[in-house]
């Protein structure tokens, strides 16, 4: 099944950096305002860490029921909280200054990334943060997006000190090796992403987790689409 099948490798990654860090336990996380950051799955019993997601409309899930996503099925799985600060149509540039997008009406506008992060290191708790975004970024240039994701990843870092921080390059169900076309060449996105966040010495403790290879695609189901895009799980698929 596909949702399961993205739960079981951001589990197996997630896993290892949270053994590999030591966290300590903090409150539970309060609900945020904005309809898109939400604590979004109860604490499992016992558990005394948390898990924040930032991204888009796939790291959100399903908008009426995002404890169903792959994001707070994976935190379950790991027997962590969830937290979830994404809105649609966002990115690490995307809906940020220069490019707001219209939410909900009654909601505030949207926010970039590294726009969220105040507020949510001031509401919702975190010793692992994901970061699974940028597919609304590949029409900018290239060194536009490097550096917006190296800036937001810093102030990730500066926030959540004792954190893991992960990334997931931005990928598409129906093309997960992702090329972005610019004015001058197209480009592997996951490359430009472990290049730039390797050579970064302030972010280096930041996992950058890699789309799953085409074997395990094919063997799992993920190479199949979901919603029409080819980008988005149907909600069909997010139940199973």
């Amino acid at each position: 099944m596909i949702t399961t099948a993205i739960v079981a490798v951001v589990v197996v990654v997630i896993g290892l950096a949270v053994a590999a860090t030591v966290v300590s336990a903090r409150p539970a996380a309060q609900p945020a305002e904005a309809a898109t950051e939400r604590f979004a799955a109860p604490a499992a019993p016992g558990a005394s860490t948390s898990m924040l997601f930032v991204g888009d409309s796939f790291t959100l899930g399903p908008p009426s029921l995002p404890d169903l996503g792959y994001a707070c099925l994976t935190a379950t799985r790991l027997g962590m909280n969830c937290n979830l600060g994404a809105q649609p149509g966002t990115g690490y540039i995307n809906g940020g200054p220069d490019h707001r997008l219209p939410l909900a009406p009654g909601t505030e506008h949207s926010t970039s990334y590294y726009e969220r992060i105040p507020r949510l290191h001031a509401r919702m708790a975190a010793d692992v943060v994901v970061f699974d975004g940028g597919r609304n970024d590949l029409a900018y240039d290239r060194e536009f997006l490097a550096n917006a994701l190296l800036f937001t990843l810093e102030r990730a870092a500066d926030a959540w000190p004792n954190a893991r921080i992960v990334v997931i390059p931005p990928w598409y169900l129906i093309d997960p090796d992702t090329a972005a076309a610019t004015m001058d060449a197209e480009y592997a996105v996951a490359e430009l992403v472990r290049d730039r966040v390797g050579a970064d010495p302030a972010l280096g403790n930041v996992i950058v987790l890699d789309p799953p290879p085409a074997e395990f695609r094919t063997r799992s189901g993920l190479a199949e689409t979901g919603e029409a895009d080819g980008i988005h799980l149907s909600p069909a698929q997010h139940r199973r």
